[in-house]
């Protein structure tokens, strides 16, 4: 995924988060998205990102602007796509390998 772009969006969520604290925020959210506590660190420290479902309930959580979460869309829409692009890249590189035949002993 697009560091840069994970980064920006938890960047982004810090900073719509700042006066509260990571459980009052996930508190607010449907508890059967999954948007506990430990889920919004790993967010904030850009070390994955949220589905479609919990980033709307986190953005609604963290009461961010509609330009504030238009902005965050568009960052996780980003990262996405790179990281998509990665997947394939890794794929065509995996087909490319010649194959190596195990020695048997």
């Amino acid at each position: 995924m697009d560091t840069n772009a994970r980064t920006a969006y938890a960047s982004a969520i810090r900073e719509a988060r700042k006066g509260r604290n990571q459980g009052e925020i996930a508190a607010a959210c449907p508890p059967s998205l999954g948007v506990y506590q430990s889920r919004i660190s790993e967010w904030e420290r850009g070390a994955g990102v949220p589905s479609t479902a919990q980033a709307i309930a986190l953005h609604d959580a963290l009461g961010m602007t509609e330009e504030q979460k238009a902005e965050a869309v568009h960052l996780l829409t980003e990262a996405d796509a790179e990281r998509l692009r990665e997947a394939n890249e890794a794929r065509k590189a995996d087909r490319a390998a010649p194959l190596v035949k195990s020695e048997v002993a």
